[in-house]
């Protein structure tokens, strides 16, 4: 159960008699032991918050292409994160770069392709 999920639902005629029925509707709330993080809620032992699900996660997988051992042991250097994403699951994982890919020595600056979140490329220079 989250804030805002809906409990209820009122068919009615009329407006007026939705409202109105809506002050018919009781709940009785059970208190749940609280869950303060998402590692704490796929823990062994959390509360399940769908007992039908048997667990509060909502998927698992793993992709991996390529030799990707290998060219971590291989690596000079290896920056290692853990990333976690909360409520908002929309979130996209994607950066805005640039990539240098020649240098204008009389201009002094270099020439750059940008990316950008609407997932296209542009040729640019670095004195714009």
């Amino acid at each position: 159960m989250w804030q805002g999920q809906p409990v209820a639902v009122v068919v009615a005629e009329s407006r007026a008699e939705a409202e109105d029925a809506t002050e018919l509707v009781a709940i009785e709330w059970k208190p749940l032991p609280a869950v303060g993080d998402q590692l704490q809620a796929i823990a062994p032992g959390a509360p399940v918050i769908h007992a039908e699900l048997g667990d509060n996660i909502a998927f698992d997988f793993s992709l991996e292409k390529g030799a990707p051992a290998t060219a971590f042991a291989d690596a000079d250097i290896v920056i290692e994160e853990e990333l976690r994403f909360e409520r908002q699951m929309a979130m996209t994982l994607e950066s805005a770069g640039s990539l240098p890919i020649s240098i204008r020595p009389r201009a002094r600056s270099p020439s750059f392709t940008r990316t950008s979140r609407r997932s296209r490329c542009r040729r640019c220079s670095a004195a714009t």
